[in-house]
């Protein structure tokens, strides 16, 4: 182990190293799996009622907002059939 970290990789290495991570974790998936299926599922968490009310105060200015009718947009899209 007398070798030193590289600040940097080569596309070659990040790949490799990519490819032996990805065939790690699907060699371990089917462990995995077995002790998933052991465990009930878990309910998700109800949204608490003050989280909805603060969610509708938040945007209610938004919605009340009035757009002028003189209000562009950041730009336009325009097909051009000229091939330019």
């Amino acid at each position: 182990m007398g070798e030193t970290l590289k600040s940097k990789l080569t596309r070659r290495e990040f790949a490799g190293a990519l490819a032996v991570a990805a065939a790690a974790t699907a060699a371990l998936a089917p462990l995995g799996a077995s002790a998933q299926e052991k465990k009930p599922e878990e309910a998700k968490p109800q949204e608490t009622p003050s989280a909805e009310e603060q969610r509708a105060r938040a945007a209610k200015p938004i919605r009340e907002f009035k757009v002028p009718e003189g209000t562009e947009p950041a730009f336009a899209f325009r097909a051009s059939w000229g091939g330019r």
